[in-house]
C-alpha cells in the first residue's frame, strides 16, 4: 500500500485491509493518519507492505478455476464452484464422460458440480488410492491403462466380452470441515470388448511364401483361424478348375 499526502482529519479513520470474515485483518501500525504518508516498514516513505498469510486469493490462485467457475470458501476449505451462469448438464452423473481405447479407459467429471456435492477433486481416488484425479479445465480425470496406471483396476469377463472395472471413490475418511465422515462416492465405470471379432481382409492370399499382416485396434491375446475358400474358374474347353 501506498500513501500521498493526507490532510489531518478529526474523522474517524481506519487504514488496512482484511480477507473474506476478517480472519487475517492487518492495520497499519500508526498512531496519526498524516504518518500514512510520511512513514514506512520498507524504508521508503509512504509503502507499507504486508505478508498475506494463507489469504483467500492465494488459495483461489492455485485452484486455477476457469470461467464456468468460481472460488469460494466453505466451512474453512476453497474450492470451485459451478458460476452464476454455468448450466450444470447432468448434474445426477457429474456430467460423466467416459472414453475406453484399447485396454484403457478415463472417466471424466464436472470439478466444479463434485465441490458442490460436497466433493473436492482432489480427496478422490479410483480403486488405488494413490491414483488421483487430474485437472483439465473445468473437469477431472480419472484414468488407468495396462501399463504403469493400473490403478486397481478390477478384469472380468464372460463367455462374449472382457470387461475392465474401476470406481471413482470417496468414503468420507478426511476431516476437512466440508465433508462429513458418513459421505460417500463411488461411481463405477468400465470398458467392455468383444472376445471374439471378426475381421475380413479386401486382398487376396497366396500360400507362396507369403506373409499377411494386420493391424488389430484392442491389445489383447488372440486365436486366429484361417478358413481357404476354393477359387474357381472356368477355362475355354468348359473344364472346372478349382484351387484350395
Amino acid at each position: 500500500m501506498n500513501y500521498g499526502e493526507i490532510p489531518p482529519t478529526d474523522q474517524v479513520w481506519l487504514a488496512g485491509y482484511s480477507a473474506k470474515n476478517n480472519n487475517d485483518f492487518v492495520a497499519v501500525p500508526v498512531q496519526n493518519i498524516t504518518e500514512l504518508s510520511s512513514g514506512s516498514n520498507v524504508e521508503i516513505t509512504g509503502r507499507w507492505a504486508f505478508k498475506v498469510q494463507s489469504g483467500a486469493y492465494d488459495n483461489c490462485e492455485k485452484l486455477h478455476c476457469t470461467k464456468k467457475e468460481v472460488c469460494v470458501e466453505r466451512s474453512g476449505f476453497y474450492g470451485c464452484a459451478c458460476s452464476r451462469n454455468h448450466t450444470r448438464p447432468r448434474a445426477e452423473t457429474f456430467d460423466a464422460t467416459e472414453i475406453c481405447e484399447s485396454s484403457s479407459g478415463s472417466l471424466s467429471l464436472s470439478r466444479c458440480q463434485l465441490f458442490e456435492a460436497g466433493y473436492p477433486a482432489e480427496l478422490l481416488h479410483l480403486n488405488n488410492h494413490t491414483c488421483k484425479g487430474k485437472i483439465q479445465g473445468d473437469q477431472v480425470v480419472f484414468g488407468f491403462d495396462n501399463d504403469d496406471n493400473i490403478c486397481g483396476t478390477i478384469l472380468k469377463h464372460n463367455e462374449t466380452h472382457i470387461i475392465y472395472e474401476n470406481a471413482v471413490q470417496f468414503f468420507g475418511k478426511a476431516d476437512t470441515g466440508l465433508i462429513s465422515r458418513q459421505k460417500w462416492l463411488n461411481m463405477t465405470f468400465s470398458c467392455v470388448y468383444p472376445l471374439i471379432q471378426s475381421i475380413s481382409m479386401p486382398m487376396a492370399i497366396e500360400a507362396k511364401k507369403g506373409v499377411v499382416s494386420k493391424e488389430l485396434s484392442t491389445e489383447g491375446s488372440y486365436e486366429i483361424y484361417m478358413l481357404p475358400f476354393p477359387q474357381c474358374f472356368i477355362h475355354r474347353t468348359f473344364f472346372w478348375k478349382c484351387h484350395t
